[in-house]
């Protein structure tokens, strides 16, 4: 694993994707967000799909709102290197997450503002496009595959903390997991328990409003 560690920055690269572009990347990687390829753009994070080296990625760029924000988050673990080491834990548990390619913080001593977390682009349907508009005969099939990664997950002492339909996409219609910064490891059951019981009661909340899909998912 490639690692660089200044004042500046701190920087992890898999050195499969470690070449001259990547590195021009790593340098300045606001350059590489425009309005033609930004997939998401709110307040706290902004997600971009690039090619470096004819490799698809997603970066998604963890903004600072103020200063008072900047003052808030500083001096935590920083939400990239949260995503980073969650994707290293899925990837060792053969859970399936997008491959993690790199993350940058830009910091001050030992003090972070803007990261970014850079992983392989997948190919997909999104969770909750696919149950609004499938109307074949696979979404039983689908709803069985991520219950049992979501008991993956849970049997592993894992939560995921942000059990949003639209963090989940389907390839070949398996679920692959998305965004991974709120996702915790917990070591005491009662604090896994209560986290459990949010994971899901956000999970279902994804189908307020949709009587046949809330049903399906409740049988």
């Amino acid at each position: 694993m490639f690692k660089k560690i200044n004042f500046f920055h701190k920087c992890l690269c898999d050195p499969e994707y470690l070449s001259d572009d990547m590195h021009q990347f790593l340098q300045n990687p606001d350059a590489y967000f425009n309005k033609d390829n930004i997939i998401k753009n709110g307040d706290t994070s902004t997600v971009a799909k690039i090619q470096i080296d004819g490799h698809n990625l997603i970066v998604k760029r963890y903004n600072v709102k103020s200063f008072w924000h900047l003052i808030n988050i500083c001096w935590r673990k920083s939400r990239a290197i949260k995503s980073w080491h969650n994707a290293h834990r899925l990837q060792k548990q053969n859970i399936k997450t997008p491959k993690h390619i790199a993350i940058l913080e830009k910091r001050f001593v030992l003090l972070h503002g803007k990261t970014y977390f850079i992983t392989e682009f997948i190919q997909g349907t999104l969770l909750r496009h696919f149950f609004e508009n499938d109307t074949g005969n696979q979404k039983e099939i689908v709803k069985n595959k991520m219950l049992e990664l979501i008991q993956s997950l849970h049997s592993q002492r894992i939560t995921h903390g942000d059990m949003k339909a639209t963090n989940f996409i389907l390839q070949d219609l398996q679920p692959i997991i998305l965004d991974l910064d709120a996702m915790r490891f917990h070591h005491y059951n009662f604090f896994l328990k209560k986290r459990i019981k949010k994971d899901l009661t956000r999970f279902m909340k994804n189908w307020k409003g949709n009587p046949e899909i809330e049903k399906l998912w409740m049988t």
